[in-house]
């Protein structure tokens, strides 16, 4: 990632002041996003990339998400560009789709009270210092002009990103009683950025945890956890949620866990592979639930039944193998990685990389469906499925066991264990 040509000491928050920002290397999306930049330029618009794009250029980080801010009402960038959706127009964002990808557009805005925990009763079209000022934490308040390359800060984010600081802009009590998601999100960004959050905030978050629902959904909460567990180091953020009650306030049943327990289960979370579903590194924290609790828990998070049971399915199969591994043969962690998706569970430890690569050509060859012993082999020795009814496919499956545990590539190798087989016809 490049680096910052030059970093701010001390911004005053009444005036713009513009730093200059070193551009990165140009991805497919950066690239994207200054069509649509230069557009709105050229038709006497401004246009900045904003919020956390800016933020994790400045810190150094990686980030293809960027979002632009216009003086440019809705209706006037629908205008301009052929292909958008309108989802967000009560909230004056337009999305944009540039060559596939969708980028979202907004106007720059201020809110109106705030009455339900959660979003504005209204917005109305503002200045850059309102939209800046309407935003949750001083690190997500940056706007960057791509074309004149200036980046603007009112809230001294720049500061408090050289501090390693999560501070929420303005009285930090006032900004998460507007909107309790930003408890999540102040968690999320210093787990994203290894920052520590500001001590005024960590006390706001802490007391408002215990009111953080129903102020914001299941789904919401889902979401800032799912974002959260793709973090290299996504188990301080469980317990920084432990830490300021949100832990407990989103797994009620966890309210009597000890911290030490907690930090245990975040261990196991950092042995599973990066990506790993988070439903799976979740459920790190509940180490003693059946399988039937495991899709209960999916529910209660809201995630689709056809999407927990399959994680939760392939996870519980998975974990048989793993609780006794000694017990399990090649054939068992053959089918597991071609059918239960073995490699989003299994810690990536020596032994486990190893037998993975050893068994590589069987799991192509089970994903491939094309089996040594082949149903027209069986035919061709006289077997008839229609006689033979079930136990004609358990012989497949069982000739399948042979060639993988004793690495056979010839059937007729098989074919002398095979015999000895229970679902061999008796003659």
């Amino acid at each position: 990632m490049s680096s910052i040509s030059e970093r701010s000491t001390s911004i005053n928050t009444q005036t713009i002041s513009t730093i200059l920002l070193r551009e990165p290397a140009p991805t497919p999306q950066y690239i994207k996003a200054i069509k649509i930049a230069t557009k709105l330029h050229e038709s006497g618009f401004s246009a900045y990339f904003a919020g956390g794009w800016v933020r994790d250029i400045y810190a150094g980080k990686k980030n293809d998400d960027i979002d632009i801010v216009t003086n440019a009402p809705a209706k006037a960038i629908q205008k301009l560009f052929p292909k958008t959706t309108g989802e967000g127009l009560d909230y004056g964002v337009v999305f944009v789709e540039q060559n596939g990808e969708s980028f979202e557009v907004a106007t720059f805005r201020k809110d109106g009270e705030y009455t339900n925990g959660r979003s504005p009763n209204s917005v109305a079209a503002g200045s850059m210092r309102d939209d800046a000022m309407r935003r949750d934490f001083t690190v997500n308040a940056l706007y960057h002009d791509p074309i004149t390359q200036e980046t603007f800060d009112y809230t001294n984010g720049m500061t408090d990103i050289d501090k390693h600081i999560i501070r929420a802009i303005g009285d930090p009590f006032v900004r998460l009683e507007e909107d309790r998601l930003r408890i999540l999100r102040a968690i999320r960004f210093s787990t994203k950025l290894e920052f520590e959050i500001e001590d005024d905030t960590m006390k706001a978050i802490k007391t408002f945890a215990p009111t953080i629902f129903p102020s914001i959904s299941k789904q919401k909460a889902w979401k800032e956890l799912k974002k959260m567990s793709y973090y290299p180091n996504f188990g301080a953020g469980i317990m920084k949620m432990y830490d300021t009650g949100v832990l407990r306030q989103l797994f009620p049943s966890l309210k009597d866990t000890s911290r030490a327990k907690v930090l245990k289960s975040t261990q196991k979370m950092g042995s599973l592979p990066h990506n790993a579903p988070t439903i799976v590194k979740i459920l790190q924290l509940f180490p003693d639930v059946s399988k039937p609790q495991a899709l209960k828990l999916c529910s209660y998070l809201k995630l689709s039944k056809r999407e927990g049971a399959q994680i939760v399915n392939d996870y519980y199969q998975v974990r048989k193998l793993l609780k006794a591994p000694e017990a399990m043969t090649d054939y068992d962690w053959t089918i597991a990685y071609a059918r239960n998706r073995a490699e989003l569970f299994t810690p990536p430890t020596e032994e486990n990389i190893q037998r993975a690569v050893r068994i590589a050509p069987y799991i192509q060859r089970a994903q491939s469906r094309k089996p040594i012993v082949s149903a027209q082999y069986l035919q061709n020795l006289g077997l008839n499925p229609s006689v033979l009814k079930r136990d004609f496919s358990k012989l497949l499956i069982e000739a399948e066991r042979i060639a993988v545990n004793n690495n056979f590539t010839n059937p007729d190798d098989i074919l002398p264990v095979l015999k000895t087989s229970k679902f061999w016809p008796k003659p």
